[in-house]
């Protein structure tokens, strides 16, 4: 039962990343090898990227948008 709730809000997620072109061109900037969409399906890869090549600039957009709360474990 909780299996389709999961799925649906990563997908609910994932269609609310993929509508963000900044999301979407940060994303290519900083993991060109990699899709956008891959890229974004990883959030935590993503923001490991973005904290250690970007800009202040594009880490504040990535900030914006998941919460300046973030958790930067991964690092």
């Amino acid at each position: 039962p909780i299996c389709w709730l999961r799925e649906m809000l990563f997908q609910d997620m994932m269609k609310t990343m993929s509508d963000s072109p900044s999301l979407t061109n940060i994303a290519k900037k900083y993991v060109w090898w990699k899709s956008p969409e891959e890229t974004l399906a990883l959030s935590s890869y993503f923001l490991c990227h973005v904290i250690n090549l970007g800009t202040w600039e594009d880490a504040m957009v990535v900030f914006d948008h998941y919460g300046r709360d973030t958790d930067a474990t991964p690092l």
